[in-house]
């Protein structure tokens, strides 16, 4: 990864957007990061699941104990070497292991250190919370969770996540028409004649997510940087789509869309038009 004081120079797949801090949900080498980190975790999780006792005796292997022993050993500290990778670059990952069935994901785990984040922030800022996170954390239950406020109804607690760009989300996409989309704004308020965005929200099937949830889509034509790597659709369009999710209560104008895309830069600059005034921001 890039530093203050050295840079990847070649150009591959998503390695410019790192070195100039512009890299979003769906950055190719941060995805590649986060898929290889699940992958060596079902891995060992898999070995250590076929590798029990019993199974060794089940399969006429009872010899091989001593040395399989020693197999698990390793397996667990590479897969506990997976997690601190995962937990250094992406913080609250979900954690399994092989007690938990194939494919699992404690929704615990996207809740376990959210709740003790807000306190930090002096007291009359925690009743009003916007939550930030890439595709990856916005999942069902962490977005239930602010969405209640961390279960304190007096707290006033919102969202702006990166969308994961999935099939459904591409075959919505497709759906919309092309007076649909409206210009953006540039940083002095002025149209854009090059992105527009479009919500997408009633295209989704959102019947298990939290109420007030909106999707979000910006497009702009494809910059070379990001060439590689591009779904039919955008091959299809020639433009790079990247999407929201959000539960703020501003609606969705022009003025505020400017803020809220693209999110990643909005963790590397103060906003220009908070969702609302006195918004503390996490």
């Amino acid at each position: 990864m890039p530093t203050d004081e050295a840079v990847i120079g070649w150009d591959g797949p998503g390695l410019p957007d790192l070195n100039t801090g512009l890299w979003g949900a769906d950055n190719s080498m941060v995805n590649a990061m986060y898929y290889r980190v699940f992958f060596q975790v079902m891995m060992a999780n898999e070995f250590l699941r076929q590798t029990v006792d019993d199974s060794l005796d089940a399969r006429g292997q009872s010899d091989l104990k001593p040395e399989i022993h020693g197999y698990r050993a390793e397996a667990r500290f590479l897969r506990a070497l997976s997690y601190w990778h995962g937990i250094d670059l992406f913080g609250n990952i979900p954690l399994v292991t092989e007690a938990n069935p194939p494919g699992a994901t404690p929704p615990s785990a996207h809740t376990a250190v959210p709740p003790e984040a807000p306190p930090p922030l002096p007291p009359r800022r925690r009743r009003r919370i916007l939550f930030r996170a890439d595709g990856a954390g916005s999942t069902k239950e962490w977005l239930a969770w602010i969405a209640s406020g961390g279960g304190n109804k007096s707290n006033t607690w919102e969202y702006s996540v990166g969308w994961t760009r999935d099939e459904d989300f591409w075959t919505a996409l497709a759906k919309v028409p092309a007076k649909a989309w409206t210009a953006a704004l540039d940083a002095r308020g002025k149209p854009r004649q090059d992105a527009a965005l479009v919500e997408i929200t009633d295209l989704l099937g959102l019947d298990d997510w939290p109420d007030g949830l909106r999707v979000i889509v910006r497009r702009e034509p494809v910059h070379p940087k990001y060439a590689r790597g591009l779904k039919p659709y955008e091959l299809a369009t020639g433009f790079r789509y990247r999407a929201i999710a959000t539960s703020t209560s501003t609606p969705a104008t022009n003025t505020t869309m400017k803020t809220w895309i693209p999110w990643s830069l909005m963790k590397r600059r103060p906003l220009t038009n908070p969702p609302r005034q006195g918004m503390a921001r996490y």
